[in-house]
């Protein structure tokens, strides 16, 4: 597989402020500006045709997992998942079904706590334990705020994987319960 050469750029946001109201004119309270959020960078190991480079990989497509369901973002994941994957496309779907329908989710990431990797005939597996935070959301703009029950488990994740092109794409991601 070759190194893929494109970077991701982040957008920087500039804040400036204005110095002192008229005497006789109260302030107008200003908003607490929240973080900005850039896509996860893949790290260049996440890029060799190798068992480490598919582990690292996996890690990556975690975060930018994370960044999505933060942001609202799906792009990336996009990229990185088959068209085919029918559990990345669950995810792309119900976060942008969130986000289209005015909600959000809060809080929550997904930690990989182990990761292993086997080749097969069509790529390579990787199996992954992973930590799921707890998380606030909001399924639509007229739903009441709700909290998630963290996984007192860790979640066990089969992610298989083929090269396509120059990067890994991701055909299939199952969960279960470790």
């Amino acid at each position: 597989m070759r190194r893929l050469a494109t970077a991701m750029a982040a957008a920087v946001l500039l804040l400036a402020g204005c110095s002192g109201a008229p005497p006789d004119e109260q302030p107008t309270p200003t908003a607490t500006a929240s973080p900005t959020h850039a896509p996860p960078t893949m790290p260049e190991l996440a890029l060799d045709d190798s068992p480490a480079g598919a582990e690292a990989f996996v890690r990556h497509y975690i975060d930018v997992l994370n960044y999505a369901a933060l942001t609202g973002d799906t792009s990336t994941l996009e990229e990185l998942s088959s068209p085919e994957c029918d559990g990345c496309r669950s995810y792309v779907d119900s976060i942008v079904e969130t986000y289209r329908s005015g909600g959000y989710i809060r809080d929550e990431s997904w930690r990989v706590e182990d990761v292993e990797s086997e080749s097969v005939e069509a790529g390579v597996d990787v199996f992954a334990q992973v930590h799921v935070s707890a998380a606030t959301f909001r399924e639509s703009r007229e739903s009441t705020e709700k909290a998630s029950t963290p996984y007192r488990d860790s979640l066990r994740l089969t992610v298989s994987m083929t090269g396509d092109g120059d990067q890994w794409r991701v055909l299939a991601f199952v969960r279960s319960k470790a």
